[in-house]
């Protein structure tokens, strides 16, 4: 499978107030702390994507919660979700992050590292309903292949 670099995702994970965080070993926002994410592959699903990406990248295993937020921009899509923690203790892949870390919310919000888009994205989490996915599917679509947030 290849990777869309034109559709990617990240999720806000929170365990005891804290948020997951990874420092970024490459692209525009290395050595910056951001939310942890990537790119969808050929003919893979967000969610499915955000749980792996989060799985090879900080050793996390998370589910798919809510949509918060969605980036778009003239060629791609960057979507956001809540995950929901289900266990393990970050690791960084020492590939796309070099450091993997729970830290209180409110300190990641003052930390002079955080990118401004995580930022904002922390700041905005929980002052506006966020989307739920939907049980909703069309007849004769597989399930697997469609999502709706509402």
């Amino acid at each position: 499978m290849s990777d869309n670099r034109y559709l990617s995702v990240s999720g806000i994970v929170l365990r005891d107030n804290k948020v997951l965080l990874v420092r970024q070993s490459y692209g525009s926002v290395k050595g910056l702390l951001t939310i942890p994410g990537g790119y969808l592959q050929e003919n893979e699903m967000p969610d499915d994507a955000l749980e792996r990406e989060i799985l090879e990248e900080t050793s996390i295993v998370v589910k798919t919660r809510s949509l918060v937020a969605i980036r778009f921009a003239l060629n791609d899509w960057w979507a956001i979700f809540t995950a929901d923690y289900i266990s393990g203790e970050p690791v960084p892949d020492k590939n796309e992050n070099s450091e993997a870390f729970f830290l209180d919310i409110d300190d990641a919000l003052s930390h002079p590292d955080l990118t401004y888009t995580t930022k904002e994205v922390l700041l905005q989490y929980g002052k506006k309903p966020s989307m739920q996915k939907s049980n909703f599917c069309p007849a004769g679509i597989d399930p697997k292949e469609y999502m709706l947030f509402m």
